[in-house]
């Protein structure tokens, strides 16, 4: 039964986002390539564990692995976990990539960087620059920014 897994399931997940995280710790750059490698994995969960390490790492290359893995991607929760490593990097280049959805993005993309950059709801900064390149989006787009 499925209550029975659970458990181990979490546990799991949980030690491979750490050994992806520990590995791009130690390799830096050297290791993209390798935890990217896992957002073809065809298990959900290791797909969203590479992508929310890859961002953690804030390696530049690893943001440029994310940005060209979501427009392969065609799964909404891998690009949906995409997103949210993207968001949690905090790079320059990530921000642009996520606001050009906000702003240019299908209308289901755009709400989904918006959701992706809620991760930190407190950042007023974040939430002014969403704000700006949601300016004539949508009703479901503007209602999307928490």
């Amino acid at each position: 039964p499925r209550s029975t897994l659970f458990p181990y399931t979490t546990l799991f997940r949980s030690v491979t986002g750490q050994v992806f995280d520990g590995l791009l710790a130690l390799e830096g750059e050297g290791g993209v390539a390798f935890v990217g490698g896992f957002l073809r994995h065809t298990a959900e969960a290791t797909r969203a564990e590479a992508a929310l390490s890859l961002g953690s790492s804030r390696l530049a290359r690893a943001v440029e692995a994310l940005i060209a893995s979501w427009e392969e991607a065609r799964d909404p929760d891998l690009r949906l976990a995409i997103l949210r490593g993207l968001a949690v990097s905090r790079q320059e280049r990530a921000m642009e990539f996520l606001l050009a959805l906000v702003k240019d993005g299908r209308a289901r993309d755009a709400c989904a960087a918006i959701e992706a950059l809620s991760v930190d709801p407190e950042s007023e900064e974040i939430r002014r620059r969403v704000e700006i390149a949601a300016e004539g989006r949508e009703p479901e787009v503007r209602q999307a920014i928490w």
